[in-house]
Formats: C-alpha cells, structure tokens, sequence
C-alpha cells in the first residue's frame, strides 16, 4: 500500500510542475508590450512680449498677437474676484496658422500636437493706473511630441 500511494506521488509533482510552468509561462506572456511606446515629450518655456515671435523648432513659430483682457485685481487692492487676463496667441506652421487663446482661468490649449500651459503674465496691474500693452509678457510652457 505504501507503495501504491508513493508511486502516484511523483505523477502529483509531475503534474504540479507541469501547471505552474503554463502559469509562469502564461503570466511572463501577458508581460509582453503589445501598445507601441510612448513617444518623448520635448518642453520648454517661452517668454513673449506682445508682437513678439519665438521659433518652437520642426517648423513651428509661436506669437503673442494681444492682450484681448485684463480685469485682474490690482496688486494693491483687496478685491472680491481675482479677475482674469486674457491672450491671444498663433501657432503657425506649414500646414497654416492657428489661432487660439490662453487665460488664467483656462491655462491650457492643445494645438497641432502642441501643448500650451500659461504660466504667468506680467507686469500685475496697479490701481488707478493701465498696463500698455507693449509692457505686456507672457510666459508659456510648451509640450510637443517628438517625431
């Protein structure tokens, strides 16, 4: 008898190895990459007066057309709301031009497989007095795919 029960238990073993190495196999399979990698970001931050324009490279140029508003509280003033500044923007390539805005209350815009994040507008307006618009800068930050 002692016999009969050691002599099943190699073909236990047997089959216990036999499963976890198709479940080793299975998982390390399903470890495969079947999407295609990511594609690298390349960022980088611009600072533009208004008329200005900055090569963004493969072709593209960025501009800061104007300012469309400003109605942010001045730096000296305690205000209810904060206000919101407003810009206008033109991504050209050589596919066209495209215009698009950026504000401080909606910082982000894809455009042509650019990303724009505003990250600030100088100078801060004073009470009683008005920015010209040629003392405007604005500062962005731009993602774009790398191809």
């Amino acid at each position: 008898m002692h016999r009969h029960f050691s002599s099943r238990f190699p073909l236990v073993s047997f089959a216990g190895a036999i499963g976890i190495s198709t479940i080793a196999f299975g998982a390390l399979s399903g470890c495969h990459e079947t999407s295609p990698p990511t594609e690298p970001l390349q960022v980088q931050t611009v600072t533009l007066a208004v008329g200005q324009t900055v090569s963004l490279g493969t072709g593209f140029v960025l501009s800061f057309d104007r300012v469309i508003s400003d109605s942010r509280c001045p730096k000296d003033v305690a205000c209810v709301w904060e206000g919101e500044v407003t810009m206008a923007l033109t991504l050209s390539g050589s596919a066209g031009a495209a215009f698009f805005t950026l504000s401080d209350h909606a910082s982000t815009r894809v455009v042509s497989g650019h990303s724009f994040t505003l990250q600030s507008v100088q100078p801060l307006p004073n009470a009683g007095s008005r920015i010209p618009e040629a003392s405007y800068r604005v500062t962005v930050q731009v993602e774009r795919s790398v191809h």
